[in-house]
């Protein structure tokens, strides 16, 4: 067993006594954690040593710690809320005079969160080892975990991935995300920061955390992600948050990982609600993929996809409620003309049930300015200065220029627009 006196506080690596580590050069007679953070080598529930600030946001710190029981590296937790508590001398923590109520409501999310994650199966989700309640908050301990940001990670390869190689990495991810929903937690802070590529070349979520940062207007100050968080993240038209809320950070952190760009923050959609896509990755993406990121970025969530399980089989297997409404009209229209023993007109609108699980989605019509498309009660409109053209029911761009995506809900229309071909 090591001697905590010979650990480093930085690394949790052996030191072999030395002031300055031979591992990660961390200087033991510095002083690195702030006054208002725990000290190094402050022991809490007579178990866990303290070690340096890894991270900080308006919920919490975190450290990195020493198990002494399992006598392994561990991460550490304190719930310590921006603006409505304080540090004493002794290092407990008081409660601001008049925000009592914000820092119990986010305490007990804290500490309800981090039991319902004790032991998690999820896969994409750090396990929580322990939380308790001391020195007038509540803490919990996770293992470590090996690892860079997505945001880093596709800083390093080429800014973009291929739907190919981001499909495997995402689909244990998205069952994730539902998996939390099922346990009644709404992330709502999916971003390319708060997932992880471990070097198991897995992807993890963390920032699990409480409601009360995740939105605009509460004592606790916001920490939300322009480009990923959802227009009721902002106060738009008085939304709630609820499940719908991940729907739109999922899609919005693929549209960064597939097309290379953030998109524009919701804020800024609000006033005018358009996308760019690059045409090559019109053409490239597979038609489902663009229709689910399409429909999980709409702007309310009546027109958004409702749930993740929605969202996961319009993006895998195509399976939009339009889609599946024309299946069934279509599946009723044969049954009829079989009826009256009359099946020449069935035609292309045969669907056959092995199909029902996997519907191609219908071509779109094809303009010299503009293409609409009806999906799932909302309009996508790809517009650009280009011709649109036809081959094998998929729309094939000119690949010069942007695609031009603008959002809105209603019922698909042209206006002064020549349509070129229709199928």
């Amino acid at each position: 067993m090591i001697g905590t006196d010979r650990l480093c506080p930085n690394c949790m690596n052996d030191n072999g006594g030395e002031t300055i580590c031979p591992v990660c050069g961390y200087d033991n007679n510095s002083i690195h954690n702030d006054a208002d953070k725990l000290p190094e080598r402050f022991w809490i529930s007579d178990k866990y040593m303290v070690g340096s600030v890894i991270s900080q946001n308006n919920e919490s710190v975190t450290y990195i710690g020493w198990d002494n029981g399992e006598n392994t590296v561990i991460n550490i937790k304190e719930y310590f809320p921006s603006g409505v508590c304080v540090r004493n001398p002794d290092k407990t923590v008081s409660m601001v005079s008049g925000s009592e109520f914000a820092f119990n409501e986010g305490l007990m999310q804290f500490i309800e969160i981090n039991r319902k994650l004790i032991d998690t199966s999820l896969p994409s989700v750090i396990p929580t080892v322990s939380v308790f309640e001391e020195n007038g908050t509540a803490y919990s301990v996770t293992n470590t975990l090996a690892g860079i940001t997505l945001q880093d990670f596709l800083s390093r390869n080429g800014g973009s991935l291929k739907w190919e190689q981001a499909r495997p990495l995402f689909l244990p991810l998205i069952d994730t995300v539902l998996g939390l929903h099922e346990l009644g937690i709404i992330h709502s802070a999916i971003s390319p920061k708060t997932i992880i590529v471990g070097r198991d070349g897995k992807l993890r979520l963390t920032n699990i955390g409480i409601s009360g940062i995740r939105s605009v207007g509460g004592e606790i100050p916001a920490q939300i992600y322009s480009g990923y968080a959802a227009p009721e993240q902002y106060g738009y038209e008085n939304i709630p948050m609820d499940f719908y809320t991940d729907v739109y950070g999922i899609s919005a952190v693929l549209f960064r990982v597939l097309i290379g760009t953030v998109p524009p923050s919701a804020d800024e959609r609000i006033n005018g609600d358009s996308l760019t896509i690059p045409a090559k990755f019109a053409n490239e993406l597979p038609r489902q993929v663009l229709v689910s990121i399409a429909n999980g970025l709409q702007l309310l969530p009546k027109s958004r996809t409702e749930s993740v399980e929605v969202f996961k089989n319009e993006l895998v297997y195509g399976e939009t409620k339009e889609n599946i409404r024309r299946a069934g009209e279509n599946r009723r229209r044969e049954e009829a003309e079989i009826k009256k023993g009359n099946n020449e007109n069935l035609g292309s609108y045969h669907i056959l049930d092995s199909e029902i699980k996997k519907i191609i989605i219908p071509a779109l019509a094809m303009l010299v300015m503009s293409t609409a498309a009806t999906v799932s009660g909302t309009v996508a409109w790809f517009s650009g200065s280009r011709t649109a053209q036809l081959t094998n029911n998929s729309a094939v761009i000119n690949p010069e220029g942007d695609l031009q995506v603008t959002l809105s809900a209603g019922t698909a229309t042209t206006v002064n627009e020549k349509v070129v071909k229709e199928d």
